[in-house]
C-alpha cells in the first residue's frame, strides 16, 4: 500500500524515504557511536519485489560517480555504492515505477579504501503512487535531452523532434502528453470540452480536439492572440486553421499574455473535471522542458475552471478576484 514517508531504525542507524510516483529521496542519519568508527559512507542496495507474490525480480546495487583516489579501479562511469560509497547523507532515485515495490537497504561502510566492511543496515520498504488516484492524477514529465540517462538511452545527438524517435519523446514526456490525450479521448456525444491555452502548437492535440468534434462532442477554446505579429499567436492560429478547430476558437487579447493552461470536461451544463498544469500544448512543453500536470476528478474545482472559461469567453481585460489562479 502506497505511504508517503516511510521510516526505519536501527541502534545508530535511522531513515527515512520520500515516496512520489516514478521518484523517491531517501534521508539518514547516525548516532555518535558510530560517527567515531572509521566510517567511509554509505552503499545503498535497491530490491524490485512484485507487491503480490512478493519475488524479488532484481537486487542491485545503486551507482555514483565518485570513488577513492587511492584506489585503482576499473568501476567505468558508474561505481557501486559498496565499493564506492555514497558521501552524503541522501540519495535520489528516479526511476521507480508505479505497479512494483520496493526495498532500499542503507548500509554504513566502515574500514579503509580498498578494504571496506558493512555495518548494521536498515531497509525501507516502498510502493509508489499510481498516476491516477481517486481524486487527483498527477503526472511530471522529464523534459531534459542533456540529461545522461537520455544520452544513454539513445545517443547524445539524438533529436527528440525527428519523426522517427517516437521512444525518445515518450520517455521524456513519461505520461504528461499522453494524459492530455487521454483526457480529450474520454468526452463523449453531447459533452463538452472548454480549453484556455496560451502556447497552442501541438498537432496531436489539436487532432484529438477535431476527432471530439466528430463524434459530437462540443469544442471550445480560448487562445492567446494578443499581438498578431508575435510567432506564439501566428503558430496558434496556423494549428487551429489547419485542423478545422478555428470556428470554435475565441481571441484572449486585453491581456499582456493568456497564460492559463486548462481544459474542462462538462456534461449537462456541469463541469466533471478539469486537466490543468504548467505544460503548454507544444513539442517542447511535452518533451524538453520540465512541466507537471493534474487531473482533478472533483466536480466543484472543475466547476471554478468552466466559470472561469466562461468569463474568459468575453475576452475581459482582467480576471475577477474569485477566479482560479493562472498557470
Amino acid at each position: 500500500m502506497y505511504a508517503p514517508v516511510v521510516r526505519a531504525k536501527k541502534k545508530h542507524l535511522s531513515a527515512c524515504v520520500l515516496v512520489g510516483t516514478t521518484t523517491c529521496v531517501i534521508g539518514w542519519d547516525i548516532s555518535e557511536t558510530l560517527r567515531k568508527k572509521k566510517l567511509l559512507g554509505f552503499a545503498l542496495r535497491r530490491s524490485t519485489v512484485d507487491p503480490v507474490t512478493k519475488e524479488v525480480h532484481r537486487m542491485q546495487w545503486l551507482n555514483g560517480q565518485k570513488r577513492f583516489a587511492s584506489v585503482q579501479d576499473d568501476f567505468g562511469f558508474d561505481a557501486r555504492s559498496d565499493q564506492a560509497p555514497f558521501q552524503r547523507f541522501r540519495w535520489n532515485d528516479f526511476t521507480l515505477q508505479p505497479g512494483l515495490s520496493y526495498q532500499y537497504e542503507v548500509i554504513p561502510m566502515v574500514g579503509r579504501p580498498g578494504d571496506l566492511r558493512r555495518e548494521e543496515s536498515v531497509t525501507l520498504k516502498v510502493e509508489p503512487s499510481d498516476f491516477r488516484g481517486s481524486d487527483i492524477s498527477i503526472y511530471v514529465n522529464r523534459g531534459v535531452t542533456a540529461a545522461f540517462a537520455y544520452q544513454q538511452r539513445f545517443g547524445k545527438n539524438t533529436d527528440p523532434k525527428d519523426p522517427g524517435n517516437t521512444s525518445a519523446r515518450t520517455w521524456l514526456s513519461r505520461g504528461l502528453k499522453l494524459s492530455l490525450l487521454n483526457f480529450i479521448a474520454k468526452a463523449t456525444r453531447g459533452e463538452s470540452l472548454h480549453v484556455c491555452i496560451y502556447e497552442f502548437h501541438d498537432l496531436d492535440v489539436a487532432r484529438a480536439l477535431k476527432l471530439a468534434k466528430k463524434r459530437g462532442v462540443k469544442v471550445g477554446i480560448v487562445y492567446d492572440a494578443v499581438d498578431p505579429k508575435k510567432k506564439v499567436v501566428k503558430e496558434n492560429i496556423k494549428v487551429l486553421k489547419a485542423e478545422g478547430l478555428f470556428d470554435v476558437a475565441h481571441r484572449r487579447t486585453h491581456v499582456n499574455i493568456s497564460h492559463n493552461k486548462f481544459v474542462v470536461r462538462v456534461k449537462k451544463q456541469r463541469a466533471q473535471e478539469v486537466w490543468t498544469g504548467s505544460s503548454n500544448f507544444t513539442h517542447n512543453a511535452f518533451h524538453l522542458q520540465t512541466n507537471a500536470a493534474v487531473v482533478l476528478h472533483h466536480n466543484a474545482i472543475a466547476q471554478r475552471y468552466e466559470d472561469f472559461y466562461q468569463l474568459l469567453l468575453n475576452n475581459p481585460s482582467k480576471a475577477t478576484p474569485n477566479s482560479p489562479t493562472k498557470h
